[in-house]
């Protein structure tokens, strides 16, 4: 049998779905073996600092605090889910009834006004509550309406297991004190949809469940988002990433009951100082928690230097036939790395794609970049491979001699074009002294570009 005439399987090479959950063909939602990923933005802002804050000025003064954030409080957005996890899980069926203990669990994490609208309402006013307006999803989930709405009649009478016990709804709510007052609070996230990438996914759904508008942000752009991997109380594999900006808008972002775009999507929402936030938090999300701590040691070293303009190291001059260089503005243009590459240049910071707003860019002690496309699993390499600093780095690539190379206070060093680029952990902060670009060939190099940091 050809290839062709396979190619209604879904796991024949000639099949060209693309899976929303990864992003790649071949496969569907219910046959990725990847997480299932959502992409969000953690948006903050300042309380006590103007929008006429110089960061330069700031970086210059003769004060203890570089960063010019002293006496100033950051503040994270946060929402609150529209329903807890387990009352979703619950209402549809994603449960067997033979399974008391797991019922328990999802019970467990579900509010009191929750608990009597499983025990008392009508499963169809339940359902209506829970998607509301949204028929796309009632249409979406209209299998397990038919199933949950059985299931949930049958535990209401009573089950008897395949052990012998019985049990109730009533009955297993009585062994599950109330503990939350409010479903689950987070960060603003959610599914891609199919061809569209992740931070287009992460912008989208921050302005359906917030209305922010990418022009009332600054984008943090020189580092990876922030990751979050754990399996949820259904035993699922979830991974959450969490792009960074800051909310420069004049607007007062809070809950809107009359947008209904909003209230499909959340509960409420709130601006909290990152202590409310973690108290905010419950104490089995453990991985949110670690979010927020990343985000506050971005906070101690936010030296942020807003940029309209994409700056980078231009690429070597282009000759002609008799070797005079071309300076033609087409050639200039060809000359200078535009950052439209799927492998990106390691001395580069990001241009914003609105023109009407900048990003924030800056270095950090081990920098990461990420600029749009999918590298969610790829190791982006250090960029002080092969530099020389006071700072250790860690490095575990070798050098161009096979060797591990070291030199200058730590810092990795190689012979060649081929740096040691150090992969070390994930650090999320910014550098207190300024970087200057610079184009200096040295002595025995190739020509390649070299950065220089002023410490």
């Amino acid at each position: 049998m050809s290839l062709q005439q396979t190619s209604t399987n879904e796991f024949s090479p000639t099949h060209s779905s693309t899976c929303s959950n990864c992003g790649t063909s071949g496969h569907g939602f219910r046959q990725c073996i990847e997480p299932v990923s959502s992409y969000g933005v953690l948006v903050f802002r300042f309380i006590g600092r103007s929008q006429e804050w110089s960061p330069t000025r700031e970086f210059c003064a003769p004060t203890r605090s570089p960063t010019g954030l002293h006496n100033v409080e950051p503040q994270v957005l946060m929402i609150q889910r529209k329903d807890s996890l387990g009352f979703m899980d619950i209402l549809r069926g994603k449960y067997k009834i033979n399974d008391p203990d797991y019922i328990r669990k999802q019970l467990r994490g579900t509010t009191k006004k929750e608990r009597e609208s499983l025990l008392n309402d009508d499963f169809d006013t339940i359902w209506q509550n829970l998607w509301g307006s949204d028929a796309e999803s009632s249409q979406r989930y209209a299998h397990d309406r038919q199933i949950s709405k059985q299931k949930l009649s049958d535990i209401r009478k009573g089950v008897e297991t395949n052990k012998g016990e019985s049990y109730t709804l009533a009955d297993l709510l009585r062994q599950e004190p109330v503990v939350y007052e409010t479903p689950e609070w987070g960060f603003p996230k959610g599914r891609r949809d199919p061809y569209e990438t992740d931070i287009q996914c992460a912008y989208r759904e921050l302005k359906e469940e917030t209305s922010i508008l990418e022009d009332e942000l600054w984008k943090v752009m020189n580092i990876a988002p922030f990751v979050e991997t754990f399996y949820g109380s259904n035993d699922v594999h979830y991974r959450h990433t969490y792009y960074i900006a800051q909310y420069i808008g004049s607007r007062n972002i809070s809950f809107d009951a009359l947008n209904n775009e909003m209230v499909k999507e959340i509960g409420s929402l709130a601006w909290k100082s990152m202590d409310d936030a973690l108290l905010l938090l419950r104490p089995d999300n453990l991985e949110k928690r670690g979010i927020l701590i990343q985000l506050a040691t971005l906070f101690r070293n936010f030296t942020p230097i807003y940029r309209e303009e994409l700056i980078g190291m231009p690429m070597h001059p282009i000759q002609d036939l008799s070797g005079s260089i071309v300076h033609s503005s087409a050639t200039r243009t060809s000359e200078q790395n535009q950052n439209t590459g799927r492998e990106q240049q390691d001395l580069y910071v990001f241009r914003s794609q609105n023109q009407r707003s900048g990003s924030v860019c800056g270095r950090m002690e081990r920098s990461r970049r990420f600029f749009g496309e999918r590298q969610t699993h790829r190791r982006i390499p250090d960029v002080r491979g092969g530099q020389e600093g006071g700072h250790h780095q860690e490095t575990t690539g070798t050098s161009a001699s096979g060797a591990a190379g070291s030199g200058g206070g730590g810092s990795s060093s190689a012979s060649g074009n081929n740096g040691s680029r150090g992969r070390g952990r994930f650090i999320s902060g910014y550098r207190r002294h300024p970087v200057s670009y610079e184009v200096a060939p040295q002595e025995g190099d190739s020509g390649e570009p070299s950065v220089e940091t002023n410490e």
